[in-house]
């Protein structure tokens, strides 16, 4: 092999070993190119994944501003309704509520995640009205069904706190601490589709009858007298009245007495509506009624 066939042969080994360095850089660009993409295609949307599935959604105090003012329900008044606003100055939620001559205004603030609702003596059943409301936009906020807020909530007190509610007493007022980053464990509340008799400590259920749904149902027996009460809410403005009527019974399920509240055209003018039966120690042996139930007739029926 002369000496030009040898420079030969060595320039073309030295392209060879080039060419291979060279496959060998692309070959590693491209596997590093596919973990690249495996990588944002499948680990990347996962991780992502897992940190959406654990980033809580909260609630916001312009949620509940605007749930209080839209939604915001009190006693029926027709003649002195009430109305109530609410806005946000800076980390404090305002409330006012006015009806007639009372004027209350509330400058509720957010201390980390909790709303401080004090409690006043004077406007106990206003300001209790309020933080009340507010605790059910909480508690529907995170997924629970407002009749099993409703029902939960209003048992509560500072007797009986819950998790993501609770009272601390200060001299003469009671604040109620509201926890806007927890989900209220609601009472999983049975529904009822016909009249039903209860035990009269029995009152942790809702009412379904010929399209009126009664809730927040309460018994308050007293030496003198035995009232039935509850909320009447859904009105699906029928033009006919109706009743509620109540029964009082013994052990063996046996009438003993019954009474009646009877709705008419003005009330269906509001959304919700409050009733109270009560049957007088006059007229009912209070010791012999161990039962009640309560049912819904409509005008015609």
């Amino acid at each position: 092999m002369n000496e030009q066939e040898l420079m030969m042969k060595k320039k073309i080994e030295k392209r060879e070993k080039i060419d291979n360095i060279i496959a060998y850089i692309l070959l590693l660009l491209l596997i590093i190119c596919i973990a690249i993409v495996v990588y944002v295609k499948f680990f990347r949307k996962e991780q992502e994944k897992l940190d959406n599935e654990y980033m809580p959604n909260y609630i916001t105090l312009a949620d509940i501003a605007s749930g209080l003012s839209s939604r915001f329900t009190t006693d029926n008044d027709m003649e002195n309704p009430a109305t109530v606003t609410s806005n946000i100055e800076a980390n404090s939620l305002i409330v006012n509520y006015e009806q007639g001559d009372r004027n209350v205004s509330l400058n509720i603030p957010l201390n980390v995640n909790e709303l401080e609702v004090t409690i006043d003596k004077e406007n106990q059943d206003i300001i209790e009205k309020i933080y009340k409301e507010i605790a059910v936009i909480i508690c529907e906020f995170y997924g629970n069904n407002s009749s099993s807020c409703y029902n939960t909530i209003d048992k509560v007190d500072i007797n009986n706190p819950i998790d993501g509610i609770r009272f601390e007493s200060i001299g003469d007022n009671t604040i109620v601490y509201l926890d806007i980053n927890k989900k209220i464990a609601v009472i999983d509340t049975p529904i009822y589709n016909s009249m039903t008799i209860f035990e009269l400590a029995n009152t942790d259920y809702i009412l379904n009858l010929n399209n009126i749904t009664i809730n927040n149902i309460a018994v308050n027996v007293t030496d003198t007298n035995i009232s039935v009460m509850g909320d009447i809410e859904n009105l699906n403005n029928e033009s006919n009245s109706f009743q509620v009527v109540a029964k009082l019974y013994d052990t063996n399920n046996n009438v003993i007495s019954e009474s009646t509240y009877d709705f008419t055209e003005d009330n269906f003018a509001n959304k919700t509506s409050h009733f109270t039966i009560t049957f007088s120690a006059n007229d009912v042996d209070i010791a012999n009624v161990q039962k009640y139930s309560i049912d819904v007739n409509r005008q015609g029926e």
